[in-house]
């Protein structure tokens, strides 16, 4: 096929460009894009789809519940903007005319001058990778409009609501920020920081949940992500060595538990864990030990210290 110019966006179109499509075949185009690079763990994104699938549906009963719904093409509206964004990134840094087309644009525009001039693509391996994604969208939101409006990515293109509920997304995203990095990094001990963080993304979760000026949609989404904090956290009083770790840090001790919504009950018997956990770890048998050459070890209780 000859070279020609589509008019509207003066984007030379070789063979090697797709036709026009819509934002379904945008969306469609990215699922498969997405599916083939999970194919070496197929196990893992059949689980992990069932499992949200499955918080999707309860965060919906839950917030139904309070009085807050979301209607079909507003659901629809919200599961296209991931697809159609990182579908974007991806054809700009696959094509040399689109990339030229949109390095163009940032040029020509003095707001972006020595700033990044990428679309960030989304990397499903990769810690923050859709929130990296989503805000290399947003930055060059107005090159991205000109970019997709009247040419052959157009299906690519966002509606107003979908650029206002991508903001929206961002700022949702960034709470899970400095979590993500945090726990990414290497040769850094990192239990005693598991409950506390737990709890500020939860806070921040909750404070999304209950902004009356959140969307309906965002409202469903941090719903969705409490129910799957929960059953994590759920799992962390399963194992002792998270209490023990809080409990042993000089600057957390007992108090932390009872600043953080703990009851007295829960408390003592926090305190018993960590007791009976020393015991069984450091104190040898009564018969094979005296008292000479017992260790001296002091707990970080609150007024309590145990030889």
């Amino acid at each position: 096929m000859d070279p020609h110019t589509i008019a509207e966006s003066e984007i030379i179109v070789d063979s090697g460009d797709e036709l026009p499509m819509d934002s379904e075949q945008a969306v469609s185009e990215e699922a498969e894009v997405n599916l083939n690079s999970f194919s070496e763990d197929d196990g893992k994104e059949l689980h992990d789809n069932i499992a949200v699938k499955t918080f999707h549906e309860k965060a919906i009963q839950l917030i139904k519940d309070n009085g807050i719904s979301i209607d079909a093409s507003e659901h629809q509206m919200t599961m296209q903007i991931f697809p159609q964004v990182a579908g974007l990134a991806c054809k700009v840094h696959d094509s040399t005319t689109l990339k030229e087309k949109f390095d163009a644009l940032v040029l020509a525009d003095p707001e972006f001058k020595g700033t990044p001039k990428v679309l960030e693509q989304q990397a499903p391996t990769h810690w923050n990778s859709d929130l990296n994604c989503l805000q290399s969208h947003i930055y060059f939101q107005e090159v991205v409009k000109q970019l997709t409006v009247g040419s052959d990515l157009k299906g690519f293109h966002l509606s107003e609501e979908q650029w206002n509920l991508a903001q929206e997304v961002e700022e949702v995203l960034l709470l899970f920020e400095s979590f993500t990095l945090l726990f990414s990094m290497k040769d850094v001990p990192l239990v005693v920081e598991a409950l506390p963080e737990l709890e500020n993304l939860e806070l921040g979760l909750l404070a999304v949940q209950k902004d009356e000026h959140a969307s309906n949609v965002i409202c469903v989404a941090a719903q969705a992500a409490l129910l799957v904090l929960d059953k994590y956290s759920v799992s962390t009083n399963d194992c002792e060595v998270y209490l023990i770790s809080i409990v042993t840090c000089p600057d957390r001790k007992l108090k932390w538990f009872k600043d953080h919504g703990r009851t007295t009950q829960q408390i003592k018997e926090i305190k018993k864990t960590v007791i009976k956990w020393w015991k069984e770890t450091y104190i040898s048998d009564k018969s094979s030990s005296s008292q000479s050459n017992k260790p001296l070890v002091f707990f970080y209780f609150p007024k309590f210290i145990y030889y």
